[in-house]
């Protein structure tokens, strides 16, 4: 690139021709249209020009900017780590509250001042969490520079240093997803199992889940046979069911336990699956309730009430199909049926022999 720069009369240090590279993202057309664009105006580009020509037209994402908001060099903190905020409003904070631990303050002199720096910039971040919550609850969204000052700059003032550890991305998002589907397992689980308990849904997660798992796992790992029978007894007495199953285990499950799924032999998974199939245990309330079809040509004033029809035709077809006209099903046939079979064979071999034996004679006249 520098050879392409003299060819063009174009005067620039090696370390702005580095950073043209790392900012165009190695891209060769994208190297050579801003070195274009650079070269417009003047021929000559120092390292201070390019340096700030790269600031202005790169764009940073969340990963670049977290670096920045720790940087313990910045020209103006209050404006610069304000504007890394808004990089991403929704994201940057959720950033900083996964990284800010992984800070060296190069400030702390000992392991107390450090965390000191961590506790007040903690509070810095419960902070911004009560102003995002009137943000997005309220719609007041003019507070933005507030929570961009508690969740992004006062940290960064307060834990200026280097990241010690490598960048992670935010592990809210995928708890908070996680924490809406055990909600969802756990009303489910409420609703089945409504009759017999008496509690809500959290009373429920608290007092009665972890009792649920160890009388519905502790037996098949202890008793094997006899203990598949004594955990669908237990499924029945609480109206529970074999996903039920599944989701309590599930949901008991923590970081850092051992799995107790791969702890139950397969044997006695496959045995616990049978038995409850073949118990035919009945449920206070419907499962898997398919919906009816609807008709192509329905009309309107079916369309409007929400009425479910059936189409005529499956109606038709259904009670007058023969099942001995299917080249696919063999139907099996009575002895009777056969042994007509058989003598109408032969009264139809002897006929063929006497209409033979006619035919020779004639022809011997």
């Amino acid at each position: 690139m520098m050879s392409v720069a003299f060819k063009e009369n174009v005067k620039i240090t090696p370390a702005a021709m580095e950073d043209l590279i790392v900012a165009s993202g190695h891209d060769l057309r994208q190297v050579l249209h801003n070195l274009s664009l650079w070269s417009a105006g003047s021929k000559a580009i120092t390292n201070e020009q390019g340096s700030s020509r790269i600031k202005k037209g790169l764009k940073l994402g969340p990963f670049d900017a977290i670096k920045e908001v720790f940087d313990s060099h910045p020209t103006n903190p209050i404006a610069t780590k304000s504007e890394l905020f808004f990089v991403d409003y929704s994201i940057m904070p959720l950033f900083v509250q996964e990284n800010y631990t992984s800070v060296r303050p190069s400030k702390a002199k000992d392991t107390l001042a450090v965390m000191d720096c961590m506790s007040k910039a903690a509070d810095a971040i419960c902070d911004a969490n009560l102003v995002e919550k009137q943000v997005r609850s309220m719609n007041n969204w003019s507070l933005l520079p507030v929570q961009a000052f508690f969740s992004t700059v006062l940290p960064g003032e307060l834990l200026q240093g280097r990241l010690s550890a490598k960048i992670v991305f935010p592990q809210w998002l995928g708890n908070y997803s996680r924490g809406n589907k055990h909600q969802r397992l756990l009303q489910e689980l409420h609703f089945h199992s409504g009759l017999k308990t008496s509690c809500n849904r959290c009373e429920l997660g608290l007092e009665y889940l972890q009792h649920f798992h160890y009388q519905t796992t502790q037996p098949l790992l202890s008793d094997a046979e006899t203990g598949v029978r004594k955990v669908v007894s237990f499924l029945k007495l609480y109206d529970l069911t074999r996903e039920d199953w599944d989701n309590i285990v599930e949901m008991c499950k923590l970081p850092g336990m051992l799995d107790i799924m791969s702890q139950i032999p397969p044997k006695v998974k496959a045995a616990f699956t049978r038995t409850y199939n073949s118990a035919g245990i009945l449920t206070p309330y419907t499962i898997d309730v398919m919906p009816k079809r609807k008709t192509a040509n329905a009309t309107s004033e079916a369309d409007l009430f929400g009425e479910d029809t059936i189409e005529e035709e499956d109606l038709s077809e259904s009670p007058t199909t023969d099942v001995g006209n299917d080249a696919m099903i063999k139907v099996k046939r009575k002895s009777s049926d056969v042994k007509k079979g058989k003598g109408s064979a032969k009264r139809s071999k002897t006929t063929t022999n006497t209409h033979s034996k006619k035919s020779s004679n004639k022809k011997k006249h």
